[in-house]
C-alpha cells in the first residue's frame, strides 16, 4: 500500500481492531485515514504542530489518539473527520478533546 499525501514521512501507524482501516501519523503533524482494501484515503486530521509519533484505535473504532513532540495527546472522533475534499462531516478539524482516555480501554 501507498501512503501517498503526507508532506512529510510516516512516523507511525496502527491498524483498526477489525483491520478494515489504517491510521498513519506523520512529521508534518497530520494524521490520515486509509481503507486498506483499496489504499484510499478516507480522512484527514490536524492541529498538532510537531511530527505524530504515537497512534492508536479505541476499540470501538469510533476514536483515534494521536501523540506528538508537541507534548499533546489528541482524541479524533472519526465521525469528525474530513474527507478528500476538504469538507468536514459532522464537526470541526479540532479534536473534541485534546487529551484523555475515553474509551481507550487500559492500554
Amino acid at each position: 500500500m501507498n501512503l501517498a499525501g503526507h508532506q512529510d514521512p510516516v512516523n507511525a501507524l496502527v491498524f483498526s481492531a477489525d483491520g478494515k482501516m489504517l491510521a498513519s501519523g506523520s512529521f508534518d503533524g497530520t494524521v490520515k485515514l486509509w481503507a486498506v482494501a483499496t489504499g484510499e484515503e478516507l480522512a484527514f486530521f490536524h492541529g498538532h504542530t510537531r511530527a505524530v509519533t504515537a497512534l492508536a484505535f479505541a476499540p470501538d473504532g469510533r476514536k483515534i489518539a494521536s501523540g506528538s513532540h508537541d507534548q499533546t495527546v489528541r482524541i479524533w472522533h472519526l465521525a469528525d473527520r474530513w474527507n478528500k475534499s476538504g469538507r468536514h462531516g459532522s464537526g470541526s478539524r479540532t479534536p473534541k478533546r485534546n487529551v484523555g482516555g475515553e474509551g481507550f480501554g487500559n492500554n
